[in-house]
């Protein structure tokens, strides 16, 4: 809850608004026993030291997992969004209006449980109360991050050396109501070994670099071809856990503008 315990965080990501939401499997403090949560920060002040405003306990809404294998990823996706595409509100059983759920923001929140491998969408409520409005399988057997595209409308789905480092892409699809589907899954880059990398993420909106200037500089992820790109190229990055060979962050390419 808030201020007390010690969180086993995974992974972060931030609102419209600028608060950080962070994805634990666990109270260290308890490390024998589950417990799924995200909880939000306030990073807009000077103190050095961390409390989260908010939790929400999703353990008794998802499958019982290992302490170890719990909520691995998170991101969060704008409404603006998902009403454009017409996304699929799986609690109310129709697409998805905002206004059916006052106090949530401007978005939701999706997290991927490492267990199973699933990408899970909830509407977060100021109160600490929360909806499931999606379940989706990544179409591999864990999930370590999450990454939603903004400029793409892309979600990426990434797996560590348990998948060889594969990443899947989801989106949605264009109908009267959508669900996040798997549409394609990328090998990691050759040169990269298979490594423990628990984080992914792209270069955002203000430095997307896409341009063929980069394409020389590194290799390309998903085995795209770099030089026939007319929509060029942006910086990719890794996270590796056990900082093979001293290295933390690993960069790479990926192809701007539609992959499928």
């Amino acid at each position: 809850g808030k201020g007390g315990g010690s969180p086993d965080s995974e992974d972060l990501t931030f609102d419209d608004a600028g608060y950080v939401y962070v994805s634990s499997e666990r109270n260290n403090a308890k490390s024998t026993k589950s417990r799924l949560s995200i909880l939000r920060y306030n990073i807009g002040g000077t103190s050095t030291k961390l409390t989260a405003t908010t939790e929400w306990d999703l353990t008794s809404d998802l499958p019982n997992v290992d302490p170890n294998l719990g909520l691995e990823a998170i991101t969060w996706i704008p409404d603006s969004f998902l009403t454009s595409h017409n996304f699929f509100d799986a609690h109310l059983k129709k697409v998805y209006d905002p206004s059916d759920y006052p106090q949530h923001g401007n978005g939701l929140f999706f997290v991927g449980l490492e267990g199973n491998g699933y990408i899970y969408g909830y509407v977060l409520l100021s109160s600490g109360s929360y909806y499931r409005l999606s379940s989706v399988s990544s179409g591999e057997t864990a999930i370590m991050s999450l990454e939603f595209d903004v400029s793409t409308g892309y979600l990426w789905a990434s797996c560590d050396s348990h998948c060889s480092g594969r990443s899947a892409l989801l989106a949605l699809k264009a109908s009267s109501s959508s669900s996040f589907t798997v549409m394609a899954s990328y090998n990691r880059p050759s040169s990269m070994g298979n490594l423990n990398t628990e984080g992914f993420a792209i270069a955002g909106p203000a430095s997307l670099m896409c341009s063929s200037g980069l394409k020389d500089k590194e290799e390309a992820f998903g085995n795209f071809n770099s030089s026939s790109s007319s929509s060029g190229m942006k910086a990719v990055f890794w996270a590796d856990d056990d900082c093979t060979a001293g290295h933390a962050i690993r960069r790479g390419l990926l192809q701007c503008g539609d992959l499928v």
